[in-house]
């Protein structure tokens, strides 16, 4: 998922600033925290959340979401749990 994001990033920043540099980084998660914490980095797409971000940063930083997840509950039809996760507020069916 980074990489086609940062791909697709990459390709319309170079659209918008052909006169621009770029370096792009392959650091573990972490590493790129630590990166634009100190400085080194200007920033970085990580999976950590804002509470590990910000301790791993040890200083306050911007953190602008990317992709919020959802979460689904999931059964088979026609189980004896169908009924009950029927009833639940909001509850769908997708093929």
């Amino acid at each position: 998922m980074a990489a086609g994001l940062v791909r697709r990033a990459l390709h319309e920043f170079r659209r918008k600033h052909p006169e621009s540099r770029l370096r792009i980084s392959t650091l573990r998660g972490g590493a790129r925290i630590e990166g634009v914490s100190s400085g080194s980095l200007d920033m970085a797409v990580v999976t950590h959340d804002e509470p590990s971000i910000l301790e791993i940063a040890r200083r306050p930083l911007h953190i602008e979401p990317l992709v919020a997840y959802r979460r689904a509950l999931v059964c088979a039809s026609g189980t004896p749990w169908e009924p009950s996760l029927r009833s639940l507020p909001g509850a769908g069916v997708l093929p």
